[in-house]
């Protein structure tokens, strides 16, 4: 009678289960990977509960919050927890997430690391110091897109990282070809509602059309990041009540078919890695509208399947003005539709590519 092989244990370290594109892509994994390794994901903050509250695994979800009194208490749990498991593997995602597993590398220095890059700039400070210092002890330096990729290896020229792919879902069975009316937008922004999204950016480019005379509206949908009591003082100040709300946060279950509501994606961020939550929206047929950072600047092909913002970000009136012309052509923008619903179509899922990958490491 044969013995049955025991699963390698991997952790994932993030700082949060919460909306936002890094966490969405990690939730995606909980299941998928508990299937093939004793998979666990370590939070150092409190997740949202809705949005793990799906999830078939959520016993392997932990949470030591670094951010309260017990800080110091919570670490030596953390540190305790992940001594005893004795993961084959820990994957590390973020600046405080890449603090935790350096101090981790100290007490168990044969640790296999797999950091996750999922930006192209740093925020601050901390996260320079800590990437830069990660990326010397992991065996493997993945990338959440070759912008980021290029980031990386640019700041560390010894290291040789890979793109795994942040594909979350095939997206929903679209039945009938989206049809597009003149004159109008109706767009979408989804993720958190912090600085680097300029949301406020967005807010002003809608007043633009707004006074070309476009029928415009913008729906927000996301956690608040200390940011939206700005944004509401902006939209008041501005008069445009009726055509931009903020709705909070939504579960990520909610995300397709929220998208499939709206025709447009207006994303005008400082900074980006991926963008998640934009390649989910073009799989669902919205056109794209993004300022040309991150990988969103290679993904989307202005005027074929979206529209790209160019520096400097600030300056609208170009924009605005090949909007105005964009939504003239109904057809145009029906092709442009297709186009980008068909971007990612043979790209593979997150899950699935990333767990190919850590087999090739512990398999």
């Amino acid at each position: 009678m044969g013995f049955k092989e025991k699963r390698k244990k991997v952790i994932h370290i993030v700082h949060n289960l919460q909306i936002g594109g890094v966490e969405t892509a990690v939730r995606s994994s909980v299941d998928t990977f508990n299937n093939e390794f004793d998979f666990y994901v370590i939070s150092l903050h409190p997740n949202n509960v809705d949005f793990v509250a799906n999830l078939t695994h959520k016993n392997k979800l932990k949470c030591f919050n670094l951010h309260s009194i017990l800080f110091p208490i919570n670490l030596i749990r953390l540190v305790l927890f992940v001594l005893k498991l004795n993961p084959d593997l820990i994957i590390s995602s973020l600046w405080k997430s890449h603090g935790v597993t350096l101090l981790l590398k100290l007490f168990k220095p044969t640790l296999n690391i797999v950091v996750i890059i999922h930006s192209s700039a740093f925020f601050h400070w901390f996260d320079s110091f800590f990437t830069k210092q990660i990326v010397k002890k992991a065996v493997l330096v993945l990338c959440d897109s070759n912008s980021s990729k290029q980031f990386i290896e640019d700041i560390n020229t010894t290291i040789k990282a890979e793109v795994v792919s942040y594909k979350i879902n095939q997206g929903l069975a679209i039945k009938n070809i989206r049809v597009l009316s003149a004159n109008k937008m109706n767009a979408v922004f989804i993720g958190r509602i912090s600085q680097e999204k300029r949301i406020d950016r967005s807010i002003q480019l809608v007043y633009l059309l707004i006074k070309k005379g476009v029928d415009v509206s913008l729906d927000i949908y996301g956690p608040d990041n200390n940011k939206e009591s700005d944004l509401r003082a902006l939209i008041h100040d501005l008069g445009i009540e009726e055509q931009i709300k903020i709705h909070g946060s939504i579960a990520p279950d909610e995300v397709l078919s929220i998208l499939d509501k709206y025709d447009f994606m207006l994303q005008l961020s400082d900074v980006e890695g991926m963008a998640i939550t934009v390649v989910q929206a073009m799989q669902q047929g919205l056109i794209p509208i993004v300022t040309c950072t991150g990988e969103m600047k290679f993904y989307v092909k202005h005027q074929q399947n979206g529209l790209i913002v160019y520096p400097p970000f600030d300056d609208l009136d170009l924009i605005a003005n090949q909007i105005t012309e964009m939504i003239k052509l109904p057809s145009k923008m029906n092709e442009m539709c297709e186009a980008a619903r068909a971007t990612f179509i043979n790209q593979p899922i997150y899950a699935t590519h990333l767990q190919q990958i850590l087999l090739t490491q512990i398999g």
